[in-house]
């Protein structure tokens, strides 16, 4: 693959309309004949914040008022994560068709991938801003100050989605590994609880060396209170998706011709 052609910014100009056909028709797909098609992501959502809020700001002792907007969006980003650490591992077996047939770029595939769970997150967080609308919580500047934190999260799916598609592909128990790590890891990122309980508890070292929590928290923290997040949060998320895109792009140039006859 030359330089050029293995550019991903070269790649996300050039081959935009096909990448996004091809998301745009994975979203169709995944609604087709379903009578809420797109709601069922915000029932969902909302479902599973209400029902949790009862329970655990009690065990919090924690206003709910307060308790339920920072849950939904804690809901929105981690499934966001989750989608480019675990089910991103699939995303060139489920593409193999194209990648027998078409001499594409392998980021075509990612990009397609980045795009549709982009709009899933979107999805997810303006029902987050209707939630912090209705309790009243709605800060206009925590938008803007969310801003960086956002632009730092889809670095980092691009970077860890690319990374795990040529784990994924080469280690087909891969995915399974992290679906259970990612159950433990659920327990222990503050997605369903504020940090402040870990801190608190003297355990804050959980959260320090959890850098899903810094990706969480660059865009929770600004939303939320209106500033932005602690500087250390945002030098976690830059080293750890820095590291994901050299080894993505590591694998890239070990794995990349390989991806075809693997796949």
């Amino acid at each position: 693959m030359d330089k050029k052609k293995s550019n991903s910014l070269v790649i996300a100009r050039k081959y935009f309309d096909l990448y996004y056909f091809l998301s745009k028709q994975d979203i169709k797909n995944r609604f087709r004949r379903s009578y809420l098609g797109i709601g069922w992501l915000v029932v969902q959502q909302l479902m599973f914040a209400l029902f949790a809020s009862i329970v655990w700001a009690r065990v919090f002792g924690i206003d709910a008022n307060n308790f339920i907007p920072f849950l939904v969006i804690g809901i929105a980003i981690w499934g966001f994560i989750t989608a480019s650490m675990v089910e991103s591992c699939s995303i060139f077996i489920q593409t193999r068709a194209y990648l027998r047939q078409f001499p594409l770029p392998h980021s075509v595939f990612i990009f397609r991938y980045l795009l549709t769970n982009v709009y899933y997150l979107a999805i997810g967080m303006i029902t987050a801003l209707f939630v912090f609308i209705i309790f009243n919580k709605f800060n206009l500047l925590g938008i803007f100050y969310s801003i960086p934190g956002i632009l730092i999260l889809l670095v980092y799916f691009y970077a860890a989605s690319g990374t795990m598609a040529y784990l994924g592909l080469r280690y087909r128990d891969f995915q399974h590994a992290l679906t259970g790590i990612f159950s433990l890891l659920f327990i222990v990122t503050p997605v369903i609880f504020p940090p402040e309980i870990l801190i608190k508890k003297g355990i804050s070292m959980v959260i320090y060396l959890n850098p899903f929590a810094s990706l969480i928290d660059i865009v929770r923290h600004p939303i939320i209170n209106g500033e932005f997040a602690p500087i250390q949060q945002y030098a976690t998320a830059i080293v750890f998706t820095s590291i994901l895109l050299i080894v993505q792009y590591v694998l890239e140039k070990k794995w990349g011709r390989l991806v075809p006859f693997w796949a």
